[in-house]
């Protein structure tokens, strides 16, 4: 069996660290631009312009709203996590079973891939409640000693 470890742990955001302060900063630039150099356009650079500080402004709202989506998903205790990766859906099922009894729920991802089914080789991956990780290995070295 070939365990793989999951992601590195992210490091604790401090209360200063905000992603949306650079985003901030540029858009007070793109409308101090805007109102130096509005004065000077014509119709057609004005239009094209202003539709450009639209699309800039959402994509900012993007930015933002998807680190944000993420940060709260690396906190979050019941973010699967990769626990151990196997070549075979059996070998997934047995080790997903016997966590079970144990009281950890798992998933095992890839079965259909690793037994050829798609024509293309692959591995199953066992993933495993953020909250459980150290519980699931702890169970798993118990059963490989």
């Amino acid at each position: 069996m070939s365990q793989t470890d999951g992601p590195a742990e992210p490091p604790a955001r401090s209360p200063s660290s905000r992603p949306w302060q650079f985003s901030l900063r540029s858009l007070l630039i793109l409308m101090t631009l805007w109102a130096l150099v509005c004065p000077w356009l014509n119709e057609d650079v004005f239009a094209a312009m202003a539709l450009f500080s639209l699309v800039y402004v959402v994509l900012l709202v993007m930015v933002v709203l998807i680190r944000e989506a993420a940060a709260t998903e690396a906190h979050d205790p019941e973010s699967p996590v990769l626990l151990v990766s196997v070549p075979s859906e059996a070998e997934a099922t047995v080790i997903v079973d016997f966590l079970g009894h144990g009281g950890i729920r798992a998933t095992a991802v890839g079965g259909y891939t690793a037994g050829f089914r798609a024509e293309a080789p692959g591995w199953v991956t066992v993933y495993v409640a953020r909250q459980h990780l150290d519980q699931a290995k702890a169970l798993l070295a118990e059963v490989e000693t």
